[in-house]
């Protein structure tokens, strides 16, 4: 009997998501065998969600310039997780000549797809207006949609306004 070796490769993934067992079949003519292929992304928003193109190739030394093939296509769900980062600066004081002060605050997709984050801000005594400054430039009050794609950090402006102004403000020192 002749016996031939067939190697099996995946194409379209990163190989340290693959696992292909066994990668190397030794068969007899008219013979069979069965290969296990295992397709592991990793939760990391470099496994961009939607369809992903792969090819299955089978390949033998003994039989150069042949080559068996097989498309698929792998779907990788979509998951959400983000990051917050800390408004900056906490603390702003505005003075009377301007309408707003702004703070910037930075927001990480760490998910692995570009839906829109909905900001909403508010403080907790309603004693300021916030508007955001929206991708295309233009003022949102009090909310905006930012689509930021997986793995970046984008800074957003907000620009924070009282509703009250007072000409003349007394406290007491402490």
């Amino acid at each position: 009997p002749i016996v031939s070796t067939f190697h099996v490769q995946l194409l379209g993934v990163p190989e340290e998501w693959t696992s292909i067992k066994p990668a190397n079949v030794n068969l007899n003519e008219r013979a069979q065998a069965q290969v296990s292929i295992a397709i592991t992304p990793p939760r990391k928003p470099t496994s961009t969600a939607g369809l992903h193109p792969i090819r299955i190739i089978v390949t033998s030394l003994n039989h150069p310039g042949r080559q068996s093939i097989l498309t698929a296509s792998l779907e990788i769900n979509p998951f959400h997780d983000f990051a917050i980062g800390d408004v900056n600066p906490r603390r702003k004081r505005i003075a009377w000549r301007h309408r707003y002060g702004e703070v910037k605050m930075d927001i990480t997709n760490k998910g692995n797809n570009s839906d829109p984050f909905l900001l909403i801000a508010q403080d907790d005594d309603n004693e300021c207006r916030f508007n955001f400054v929206a991708m295309n430039g233009l003022r949102q009050l009090g909310q905006v949609d930012y689509a930021i794609p997986p793995g970046e950090t984008q800074t957003i402006p907000v620009q924070v306004s009282p509703v009250k102004r007072s000409f003349i403000r007394l406290s007491s020192r402490q």
